[in-house]
């Protein structure tokens, strides 16, 4: 069986009906067709095609049959109920494009985006609230409950833009355990006036996400000192040190040699490119860092 893909263009769309009909003439196919002139041309396949995508085992069949349904007037009806049983690709996102652009229910989607466990539920909710205007705790329990994407990001959007409670927002990013959510505490910071006690002591006690770039950002622009700053890196367990060690030196007039210590120490990073600018933009020894490179089985690629 033809596969079918991710991202649906005019070729795969040449693939398609010369897979459905072998005696199909595709040579008429002219490279900017889009979804109606396949149909115009190639009416009588249709059935074929809604079969196809019924059976289809990989790629996003969801997202091609909102296409049919949205270019190609095909039956909304049929649209809805292959999307409410889809198990790939992205049928809640689809979901969520079936009301803002065929006027499928907010019911039938939410009741989809509220099951689905294969994408990001926040960034979805968040824009069924944005352009369908839904109820805003159905989208705050969604943010709550995610497990998949950076919810903590999308709390911080609701209460920017939908003005969802600080302390709800608050407890998610302090407790988020996927995505970047020491940049949403950074970014709620400048947007929101949140304390820079809350700020540093989230940033400082996150799990996940990169937390040394972010205390970077707050000593560039002067929100605290250098000298907490290194400290606070000197001390991070997680994300990309040696690049925020780095941009100190460049940005911070942190000292070389703390940085090349800091470096030298540094594990399951991009390595590469940071070694590469500490040579570049401050002539330190290629040869130090030909050894951490070698020290961590990494082939460093002339630039």
């Amino acid at each position: 069986m033809l596969k079918c893909p991710n991202n649906f263009t005019v070729n795969f769309g040449k693939k398609l009906i010369e897979y459905l009909d072998p005696t199909a003439d595709i040579s008429i196919i002219e490279d900017n067709w889009c979804w109606k002139d396949f149909r115009k041309q190639f009416k009588y396949l249709e059935s074929k095609v809604m079969e196809y995508f019924e059976q289809a085992k990989e790629g996003d069949p969801s997202y091609a049959v909102y296409s049919l349904v949205y270019y190609c007037g095909f039956n909304i009806k049929w649209a809805e109920d292959f999307i409410s049983n889809c198990k790939i690709g992205k049928p809640a996102y689809v979901a969520y494009r079936m009301v803002k652009c065929c006027n499928s229910s907010k019911k039938w989607a939410m009741d989809i985006i509220s099951t689905c466990e294969i994408e990001n539920k926040a960034e979805i909710a968040y824009l069924m609230i944005t352009f369908n205007k839904i109820d805003r705790k159905w989208v705050e329990d969604i943010i709550t409950n995610c497990k998949v994407g950076n919810p903590s990001y999308y709390a911080y959007l609701m209460v920017i833009y939908q003005k969802s409670d600080i302390k709800w927002a608050k407890k998610i990013i302090e407790n988020s355990k996927i995505g970047n959510p020491s940049y949403v505490a950074r970014q709620l910071f400048i947007d929101h006036e949140m304390s820079i006690d809350w700020t540093l002591n989230t940033i400082m006690n996150c799990k996940v996400g990169s937390p040394a770039c972010e205390i970077y950002k707050m000593a560039k622009y002067k929100f605290i000192t250098k000298e907490l700053a290194e400290e606070f890196i000197e001390n991070c367990k997680i994300g990309e040190i040696s690049y925020a060690v780095y941009l100190m030196v460049k940005y911070c007039n942190s000292d070389i040699e703390w940085a090349k210590k800091i470096i030298e120490n540094c594990k399951n990073e991009n390595l590469r490119d940071t070694i590469y600018y500490m040579i570049r933009d401050f002539k330190v020894s290629k040869k130090w860092g030909d050894n951490i490179l070698k020290n961590n089985n990494i082939i460093m690629v002339n630039k």
